[in-house]
């Protein structure tokens, strides 16, 4: 938490959503992160600790799994971060201005770890824990379906004013093609995964200065 609060304070790419419409500022924005981020961690490591769907292999202290597995999530990341680029060029009608490649990659770790954590560890976790009784068999499949679904259309919220059937099909194209591998990498291999993977697709993201 206290990480993600510092890079938010100096983040000079990345633009947060404001929080529940307050426009914070920079001081406020790090706060509201970083507290947001320390509670979701802190929730989805107990449920984790009751045999919850995802691991975390950094709070074992398995570095070098935890490592690996950033890395895999990195370079299957990488494909899909160029079409992302190629997608908001196309959809945005902007030209590619680059930016900073070390402030993009620092940038980058705000979206990627403060979205996994929330939604790929800690609510993927709590709907599990709360389908598992009803649900034995299906509880982690249909859990981390509607984790990915909360977290896929938080992205459109304004679009679903506007147009909620174009709403609707962009965020099934963008859940499939980039809410479905960190999904499944979350399960796979771990928590560090699903961050490399979403931390990539940010990176190529900034760099761009799309």
């Amino acid at each position: 938490g206290g990480g993600i609060a510092l890079g938010m304070y100096f983040a000079s790419l990345f633009s947060p959503y404001p929080f529940f419409g307050l426009e914070l500022g920079p001081a406020g924005q790090a706060c509201v992160r970083g507290l947001l981020t320390f509670a979701a961690a802190l929730g989805g490591l107990t449920i984790m600790r009751m045999g919850g769907p995802v691991q975390c292999w950094a709070a074992d202290r398995d570095w070098k799994r935890a490592a690996r597995d950033f890395l895999l999530g990195s370079i299957i990341g990488v494909p899909l971060s160029v079409l992302n680029v190629a997608a908001l060029r196309f959809t945005s009608g902007q030209s590619l201005a680059w930016q900073n490649p070390l402030s993009a990659a620092l940038d980058a770790l705000q979206p990627a770890v403060v979205e996994e954590v929330i939604f790929r560890f800690a609510a993927w976790g709590l709907l599990w824990l709360l389908l598992k009784a009803s649900l034995p068999e299906s509880a982690v499949t249909i859990s981390g379906g509607l984790a990915l679904l909360i977290h896929n259309y938080s992205h459109f919220d304004e679009l679903f004013i506007q147009s909620p059937l174009t709403a609707l099909g962009m965020g099934l194209v963008v859940a499939v093609l980039w809410g479905v591998p960190p999904t499944l990498l979350a399960k796979k291999r771990g928590l560090e995964s699903a961050i490399a993977f979403h931390w990539v697709q940010d990176v190529a993201r900034f760099w761009a200065g799309l």
